[in-house]
């Protein structure tokens, strides 16, 4: 997410919008379009600036720092930063427990997971797990902490309550003589089934609860990115190199769906409400899915290299990071039309999420050890 000052941009010649449904789409007028958002402020934090996450409930968001081994604790109400808590090396995923007053922060450097005790903001414990930790989720209601371990091809399971490894669960349908394969890891709170992706596999490996037994679905070509969206009951898994997106009923297990994608599809953000899912393909679109029929209704063109993306429902604001070209692309929604605008750059950045009890969102500045804050 984002340093000293940055662009929210992109220039009008690069951009198409292209509609896939019945109807050709024609964009708005320049009057039409909504004020461009504003950087409200930007926040000193420790060096290269990772991952982000926010605690319901509570005014604070933390903030990996993968160069100092921190983790910096900014108070949302006014952007500054009252805390650093010293974790192990290279920190980077992390995920909150709320109801236990717990931070999991996952360690790629020696391959720990520390964990934070929110009132004290102190690490109470260390855990051991698989090489080079590399995606957290919690499920609260299981108190059980999943961790993808990239380098070892395997799910570390924590049990909350002790903070003690559980199981280590490897990913199945995987070719074992590639490193670097586990990537990400989602819960659903609903069937309690944990989802995890490996970018050398055609699969995706199920956790259920209780047991922590495995079992395997199908997807394509190097699963990455996935989601679960607890209201159509369906996991979206990202085939990053299958140019796919495979639908998986989390109840059922069956593939409902596979989407057509352009290149390289990589995050993702469902509003559930509107029945929506946002589409970040790194080659350069930004793709609406409706969930409903899971069929893609409209993709606007952006230029290559695009790294993350937040969606921010009630504004109908998405945010899209880029560290190869130090920007920050700011869309409306609605109609899915960039919002011009020329404000300074950040540099590097990475990491975005929008908090969503403010609405803003918090772009982490790899290479300028910083978070800018962008309101609408």
């Amino acid at each position: 997410m984002v340093f000293a000052v940055l662009t929210l941009v992109v220039a009008l010649g690069v951009l198409l919008l292209r509609d896939t449904g019945s109807e050709a789409a024609s964009g708005p007028r320049t009057d039409d379009l909504p004020a461009p958002p504003t950087v409200a402020a930007t926040i000193p934090v420790g060096a290269q600036p990772a991952e982000i996450a926010f605690v319901p409930g509570s005014p604070n968001a933390y903030v990996s720092n993968t160069g100092d081994h921190t983790v910096s604790v900014l108070d949302t109400t006014t952007d500054i930063v009252t805390g650093t808590i010293r974790v192990g090396p290279e920190p980077a995923a992390l995920a909150a427990h709320a109801a236990a007053g717990k931070l999991y922060v996952a360690n790629k450097g020696d391959s720990t997971v520390s964990v934070v005790d929110l009132a004290s903001r102190t690490v109470t414990h260390s855990i051991q797990v698989g090489y080079q930790p590399w995606d957290v989720a919690v499920d609260t209601a299981t108190n059980t902490a999943y961790v993808t371990n990239r380098l070892d091809d395997t799910v570390s399971v924590i049990d909350t309550n002790t903070d003690t490894v559980k199981r280590t669960v490897p990913l199945s349908g995987g070719d074992s003589s590639v490193g670097e394969t586990a990537q990400q890891v989602v819960a659903d709170p609903v069937t309690h089934r944990a989802f995890a992706t490996g970018v050398d596999h055609t699969t995706v490996t199920v956790i259920e609860p209780n047991t922590h037994e495995s079992k395997v679905v199908p997807a394509d070509t190097s699963p990455g990115g996935a989601l679960v969206d607890p209201e159509t009951h369906h996991a979206y898994i990202a085939n990053y190199h299958g140019q796919s997106l495979t639908v998986i009923d989390t109840r059922t297990l069956a593939v409902v769906a596979t989407v057509a994608t352009d290149i390289y599809p990589d995050d993702m953000v469902v509003d559930s409400a509107t029945h929506t899912l946002y589409l970040l393909c790194r080659e350069g679109t930004l793709s609406k899915i409706d969930t409903t029929t899971n069929t893609i209704t409209a993709t606007l063109r952006l230029p290559p290299e695009q790294d993350e993306l937040a969606v921010d429902p009630h504004s109908d604001t998405a945010y899209i990071t880029s560290e190869f070209t130090d920007d920050v692309t700011v869309v409306d929604t609605a109609t899915l039309t960039v919002i011009p605008d020329e404000p300074p750059k950040g540099a590097k950045p990475g990491a975005v999420e929008v908090d969503p009890a403010t609405g803003d969102a918090y772009v982490l500045n790899t290479a300028g050890n910083s978070v800018s804050v962008i309101s609408r």
